[in-house]
């Protein structure tokens, strides 16, 4: 047999599989069809960070900036209004998230209270100020 046949014979057996299994669907998801309802896994890359806006005037300029790794992934489930499926609905599901990043800023009278090891230093703060920020989120989104 050559390679021409087997690369065919490979195709034919995976299109047959997948029309099979397309055609079989629990009890389940047909009743999920019927009443409209769509269900997404959903995986994803954020790129950004946190700033206040706008910029305070305390902060004269920013001499770098990195972004973490952001990644989230969640579900989704949209209900259909109409009977094509497609121009109305509403979305919902659960995203977790995390979201970070690090700056270095040049700031004059910069407000900012410092806690160290249990202790606390408020005041002024004319230089250079390093930001770390990391969250990890639970996000409820609606569509």
């Amino acid at each position: 047999m050559n390679i021409r046949n087997l690369i065919s014979a490979a195709i034919l057996t995976l299109g047959s599989l997948s029309a099979a299994a397309q055609s079989d669907r629990p009890g389940d998801i047909a009743k999920s069809i019927i009443l409209g309802l769509e269900y997404e896994i959903n995986a994803g890359i954020n790129i950004g960070g946190a700033s206040p806006l706008p910029l305070p005037a305390e902060i004269r300029e920013i001499n770098s900036y990195s972004p973490h790794l952001n990644l989230s992934i969640g579900t989704t489930v949209t209900k259909w209004f109409d009977d094509n499926g497609g121009k109305w609905g509403i979305a919902s599901g659960f995203r977790f998230e995390t979201k970070g990043m690090e700056t270095d800023a040049t700031v004059k009278n910069y407000g900012m209270t410092i806690i160290q090891d249990g202790k606390e230093m408020t005041g002024k703060w004319t230089g250079r100020v390093r930001t770390k920020y990391h969250t990890q989120q639970l996000a409820i989104p609606i569509t």
